[in-house]
């Protein structure tokens, strides 16, 4: 289950870090820090999202989302508390054994 969970954990963070760089080159704004009040932030960066689905259902997009090595996770020496582990274990048996 564990080596399930770290290989859906890659495949999905490489996708979400892919789009994040494309939404970057696309949309100047996302480049570097917003200096905007919270809300204002959340709605330029839901609006970057809405433009850039509007754009691929049109075909409009002219880049691929480039394909990145695969970002390995480290694993190293949990320092956090037993209870958030045996809770993440907890879920990682109960949504990946289920998959065999």
């Amino acid at each position: 289950a564990e080596e399930r969970y770290q290989s859906s954990h890659i495949k999905t963070r490489n996708i979400v870090e892919r789009t994040f760089g494309a939404w970057k080159r696309k949309f100047f704004c996302l480049q570097s820090k917003l200096r905007l009040k919270l809300e204002t932030s959340l709605a330029v960066i839901v609006a970057c999202g809405v433009i850039w689905n509007f754009l691929k259902c049109r075909n409009e997009i002219m880049e691929d989302i480039e394909e990145e090595n695969e970002i390995e996770i480290l694993r190293g020496s949990n320092s956090g508390d037993s209870s958030g582990f045996a809770k993440r274990k907890s879920l990682i048996n109960f949504y990946f054994n289920s998959f065999t």
